[in-house]
């Protein structure tokens, strides 16, 4: 998994800037709400 020290800069010969990293947290944000939402919903 590249993407934790990517993000930190500890890999910099792999790409990955901070708007990257901006867009890709806002998607992973996003799918866990629908998730956590989609699981806390009563179920009929």
């Amino acid at each position: 998994m590249t993407y934790l020290p990517r993000v930190q800069g500890e890999l910099p010969h792999v790409g990955g800037s901070y708007k990257e990293f901006v867009i890709l947290l806002a998607w992973v944000s996003t799918m866990m709400g629908i998730k956590v939402t989609s699981m806390l919903k009563p179920r009929r």
